[in-house]
């Protein structure tokens, strides 16, 4: 049996999930033949890798205490399909995000800290399927974007196999502070 993965995340949740649901019912691809959607209530931004086991759950958490940013504007305006190997994954993709940016900094600036491994700077986007049955030749448009306004984080583990795959979350922090406008000039000063 797999272990259990546990990173943090923002999970996509009221407003904007709902503006996501619209807008892949609208789009028509998980009708399509072969096609499986990821579950609506594991859709997340991944704000670090996966810890490395045995997992050290109080250090995570003091991790996640220790995490100052803003809140982040993401506006999903596109569905990607990429993959390699036969796999495609179909993705919902935002704007170039500099709020993003900082909290992921601040994640792995944090986890440097507490003498844990900062890992990769994950890639912006929110998986709608693992094994997508086709690649998207073009990008789908979200017309307009679906603004996603993420005001907190969480430290996930992932528990169950197949349908009853879902993450348990072990901590949740606010992001606090008013976020500042995307494409600000005020980092230049």
């Amino acid at each position: 049996m797999a272990k259990p993965s546990v990173f943090f995340a923002a999970m996509l949740r009221g407003q904007a999930a709902k503006q996501v649901e619209q807008a892949i019912t609208v789009s028509g691809l998980l009708k399509k033949p072969g096609s499986m959607g990821w579950p609506a209530g594991n859709r997340h931004q991944s704000l670090s890798d996966l810890q490395a086991h045995p997992i050290d759950l109080r250090r995570l958490l003091k991790v996640g205490a220790d995490v100052r940013c803003a809140p982040v504007v993401l506006r999903l305006d596109r569905i990607e399909g990429r993959g390699r190997d036969g796999v495609t994954h179909w993705e919902l993709r935002p704007e170039k995000s500099p709020g993003l940016d900082r909290l992921l900094d601040g994640i792995r600036r944090a986890l440097v800290e507490h003498g844990l491994d900062k890992g990769s700077r994950n890639s912006p986007h929110v998986t709608l399927s693992y094994r997508a049955p086709f690649r998207l030749e073009q990008p789908l448009r979200l017309e307009p974007p679906i603004e996603w306004r993420i005001d907190q984080f969480q430290l996930v583990r992932s528990t169950g196999h197949g349908p009853t795959y879902h993450y348990e979350e072990l901590g949740r922090w606010s992001l606090d502070g008013a976020p500042e406008p995307e494409g600000s000039q005020l980092a230049l000063l």
